[in-house]
């Protein structure tokens, strides 16, 4: 629980960051939002050059963090070799597919085939956290692709076979969260539109979850004003704050930052958001 905040928050409210494993200064940042900041929960990517880094840094330092899986379709290599997984890389063995091209994907190719290689690789992903000693406790994805129906059922199949408590619902409340800041920015940043997709599709297969998720509209631009103004509805036991926290200064010394993600990893939002943590940890000694 984030507490000391002023808000209406309900009293189970979970921090949580995504995108462990990524890049050296995306696990340093989570490790000091847990240490020294109110982080309880972080989504791990398997797949990922440092992985294995954030593996150890949970073990040495981090015994409490909460781990999940952040299902990895859309970024750099499979774990599974690359001709068993042929529907979703490309020449070089790279995902090649973002959200789009799996929502379309089944209209186009042989979709008993599609529907085991993409339940094979996410497996291969869990079973490589299972075996690094991690407790999944939960389960969500890069790029949000598991709010896919045929995926989120997939992902919701092998959460049954391992006992992983929990899949992340897209819930977000549009009307909540435009009220706490009347502005249009989502709209142009392009975050409305993703909202709209995600929500449509979570609630055409009737998803439920007791967790409140904050937030897609406001993605990789929480600020600590934003957060004390939210207002969960109803019939939700928890919130779960996403955010994306990282270290550009320590990331820009990296070699082997993943391609295509440059931009996000150097981004200042990235340093903002593990501010943001660590300014919440302060209010609540401070009240």
């Amino acid at each position: 629980m984030v507490m000391g905040m002023k808000t209406n928050l309900p009293e189970h409210t979970i921090l949580s960051a995504d995108d462990f494993g990524i890049s050296p200064g995306v696990n340093a940042a989570v490790l000091e939002a847990h240490v020294k900041g109110s982080l309880q929960r972080a989504s791990i990517m398997a797949n990922m050059p440092h992985f294995g880094e954030a593996v150890q840094m949970v073990r040495r330092e981090a015994q409490n963090l909460q781990i999940g899986l952040h299902a990895n379709l859309s970024l750099g290599k499979p774990l599974l070799p690359a001709d068993e997984v042929s529907l979703l890389v490309d020449h070089q063995g790279e995902f090649k597919r973002d959200f789009l091209g799996y929502l379309l994907l089944p209209w186009m190719v042989d979709r008993n085939q599609l529907y085991r290689q993409v339940e094979n690789e996410l497996e291969q992903q869990i079973k490589k956290c299972l075996d690094a000693g991690l407790r999944l406790q939960h389960l969500d994805s890069h790029r949000h692709v598991h709010a896919i129906p045929w995926i989120f059922d997939i992902l919701a199949g092998l959460a049954k076979k391992y006992r992983i408590e929990e899949i992340r619902i897209i819930n977000e409340s549009l009307i909540s969260t435009f009220f706490m800041q009347p502005t249009l920015g989502f709209v142009f940043n392009g975050n409305l539109l993703k909202f709209l997709v995600l929500k449509t599709l979570s609630a055409m297969r009737g998803q439920r979850s007791e967790s409140y998720t904050f937030s897609i509209l406001h993605s990789c631009r929480l600020e600590l004003e934003l957060v004390e103004k939210i207002r969960v509805p109803k019939n939700f036991r928890r919130v779960e704050i996403v955010l994306h926290p990282g270290m550009p200064a320590l990331d820009a010394k990296s070699m082997d930052l993943p391609q295509h993600e440059h931009k996000h990893l150097l981004s200042e939002n990235r340093q903002r958001e593990l501010e943001l943590a660590l300014r919440l940890n302060q209010r609540s000694g401070e009240e």
